[in-house]
């Protein structure tokens, strides 16, 4: 795990009576990174240490929610809420950047925001993506034809972007780019598989083993060492 600090002067912190006030934890990544398994594991306290890195005590006085459901929940202020982020958000949504997303925006104003971003190589979410795409054929069979196809089309986009790595390292750039620029307190970053050992000895072994990854190692380096 690597805690990256945000550089964003807290003297340009929005001021005056907001009703949108409180604590908030993103724990964000592109798709089928393991979000909803780690939120999941959080939930039943499965993940202790974590937890107390992330200063996530009583969770039954938190709130957690995906980032469709924001908007009808902002208006009613917020305590305590964890918010699961997919990056990839922009591309199903034909958002303009990060800062154009409701789902976001409100952000500055929080009391304190916290950052766990998930990052994975790029052939492990692609074989995650597909094995979601065949999933996702129950529906057909269920009669959901509408469902089908509005997550057939998403899963498609995944998967091409997947197949290429740099594109998604430019994703992540765009996510860090913006995470900078608002009062993130901490900033942590861990493997999809957390909280397993990523050691420097089996990441060379997965590397060496043929699977696709960023050029030149420039993710890890961009992440300034997360392992």
């Amino acid at each position: 795990m690597h805690n990256l600090h945000s550089g964003y002067n807290q003297e340009n912190s929005p001021s005056g009576n907001n009703p949108h006030r409180g604590r908030v934890i993103i724990i964000a990544g592109p798709s089928c990174v393991g979000k909803t398994t780690l939120i999941q594991k959080l939930r039943e306290g499965k993940l202790s240490d974590l937890q107390k890195k992330l200063n996530l005590h009583d969770l039954e006085s938190w709130v957690f929610l995906d980032a469709w459901q924001v908007e009808g929940f902002i208006g009613l202020g917020y305590r305590n809420l964890v918010l699961h982020y997919d990056i990839l958000r922009l591309l199903d949504y034909n958002i303009q950047g990060y800062q154009m997303d409701i789902a976001l925006n409100f952000l500055r104003y929080a009391d304190q925001l916290e950052m766990l971003t998930m990052w994975e190589f790029p052939d492990t979410l692609l074989d995650r993506c597909r094995k979601r795409q065949r999933k996702n054929y129950r529906n057909l069979r269920k009669c959901r034809v509408r469902l089908f196809f509005d997550r057939h089309h998403r899963l498609k986009q995944k998967i091409r972007l997947y197949q290429k790595p740099d594109a998604l390292l430019e994703w992540y750039a765009k996510w860090f780019d913006f995470c900078m620029s608002i009062p993130v307190s901490d900033h942590f970053v861990v493997h999809s598989q957390y909280p397993e050992d990523i050691s420097q000895r089996k990441l060379a072994s997965l590397q060496g083993g043929g699977r696709a990854e960023f050029p030149d190692g420039v993710l890890l380096s961009y992440l300034a060492g997360v392992l």
